[in-house]
């Protein structure tokens, strides 16, 4: 668990990247819990911050972020609310993201989540997601990269 300005830690899938760490500070310190290097998931424990799992997974998906809403060892809310986040690193891996990436990931989701849903916030860190996005695709479009 961290402190109360501490650092999360992302960690990528095992397959994918190994171990990354990438700092993710979160207001109040947000607790964090890995099933270890073996897994692509992080479970953010927001119960020492003024957000619920709801509350912040709606945040996020108007940044264009995907979290999900989780419950939390000794969770007290309601699994329709929680008190925690799910962050799954297995698609930005499979887009080829390193380090730098999810440093970055990590940043918009923390200026995200302490911007209390300003809409000026909500909306640069889209821009930035859309770029990030565009940067890594999933795929390359149909005649890139052919010689004519």
């Amino acid at each position: 668990r961290c402190g109360r300005r501490g650092d999360a830690l992302l960690r990528r899938n095992e397959a994918g990247h190994g171990a990354a760490r990438s700092g993710l500070r979160h207001r109040g310190g947000a607790g964090t819990r890995f099933g270890g290097t073996d897994t692509h998931l992080l479970l953010v424990d927001l119960r020492n911050t003024d957000l619920t799992g709801k509350d912040a997974e709606e945040r996020l998906e108007r940044a264009g972020i995907t979290v999900n809403k989780n419950t939390v060892p000794f969770e007290t809310r309601s699994p329709f609310v929680t008190s925690g986040i799910r962050i799954g690193t297995s698609a930005v891996t499979t887009r080829g993201m390193a380090d730098a990436e999810m440093g970055a990931i990590a940043a918009m989701i923390d200026r995200v989540l302490r911007s209390g849903g300003s809409d000026s916030v909500v909306d640069a860190v889209r821009g930035e997601v859309q770029e990030m996005c565009e940067a890594f695709p999933l795929y390359e479009p149909a005649g890139a990269g052919s010689a004519s």
